[in-house]
């Protein structure tokens, strides 16, 4: 999966190297952008709200492990330093959400992953909701008529009730 972000967090303490992408919020915190890669690889993720039209910028992974391997050998003898390296390739590879979408799609189609059943899960295309008339709209239709008619149907049943 490519790190889409313009630049990179290589965050070194206690001889701990944790490299974050800057679309977290904070590399102190967990990182929590890749697990929207592995709820999609999941099947766990239907739609989602964004302009598929957006550039993002790739950064290349031989970038990404160069400043892995700079920041190990820059403190590897500090024990217990506290650094950030921030690590950036600019808009040199932008490219649009669109086809990080399509890749993904391919990615997981021809490298499923593996349930707990050892049954192999099928990912569709992710429906991409552009704002949150569209996203209020999808939400309606997909979970709340179910969620009522899920509520009514005991009452209907049940006279007692």
């Amino acid at each position: 999966m490519p790190w889409s972000s313009v630049a990179l967090n290589i965050h070194l303490t206690n001889n701990l190297l944790s490299v974050a992408h800057t679309r977290l919020k904070s590399v102190c915190r967990k990182a929590t952008i890749d697990s929207l890669a592995v709820a999609y690889g999941k099947g766990k993720i239907t739609c989602f709200l964004g302009d598929v039209n957006a550039l993002v910028d790739v950064i290349p992974a031989d970038m990404v492990v160069n400043a892995m391997l700079v920041a190990m050998v820059a403190h590897a003898s500090q024990l217990s330093s506290y650094t950030i390296y921030h690590v950036s390739s600019s808009m040199r590879n932008p490219i649009m959400y669109r086809k990080l979408q399509e890749y993904g799609f391919h990615y997981f189609s021809a490298n499923p992953w593996i349930n707990k059943d050892g049954q192999p899960v099928k990912v569709g295309k992710v429906t991409i909701l552009n704002d949150m008339a569209s996203f209020h709209r999808y939400m309606t239709i997909r979970y709340l008529v179910f969620l009522k008619v899920c509520f009514l149907s005991p009452l209907s049943f049940n006279k007692d009730i």
